[in-house]
């Protein structure tokens, strides 16, 4: 039928120690180029399987001061949006990322207050 099977590659002992090193931190082109016989779809379906984790990167600044200082305080924090959520019961407002679009600022200040932080307002003179 011409149906070829492609030679599995049999992950070594120092193959797993590299990767465990270069996985959190490393970007997936330099984790890409360290391991070449295989794809990323399996060098992280490797990982996984392994127990490794990626480190978390911060969030994206939304050009909103409060909402930025938020999420910089909330990976300090290491909190997750669902957690957020919860705590501020909101559903799922932050999960659902509403807030980039339309913020609710009575959600947000709600989540600040959460934060041990304050809202406060400055008037120009």
């Amino acid at each position: 039928m011409g149906l070829t099977q492609r030679p599995q590659h049999v992950w070594t002992a120092g193959e797993i120690s590299k990767l465990r090193k270069l996985y959190p931190a490393a970007s997936i082109e330099e984790i890409c180029d360290a391991f070449p016989h295989s794809t990323w779809v399996n060098i992280s379906q490797v990982a996984r399987y392994r127990g490794f984790r990626r480190a978390r990167r911060p969030f994206k600044p939304t050009g909103n001061a409060p909402v930025d200082e938020m999420l910089a305080k909330l990976f300090q924090a290491n909190l997750t949006f669902s957690d957020l959520d919860k705590e501020c019961r909101t559903k799922r407002y932050f999960q659902k990322q509403k807030w980039r679009l339309k913020p609710n600022y009575n959600r947000l200040v709600k989540a600040i207050e959460l934060l041990d932080g304050e809202l406060a307002v400055r008037w120009r003179e």
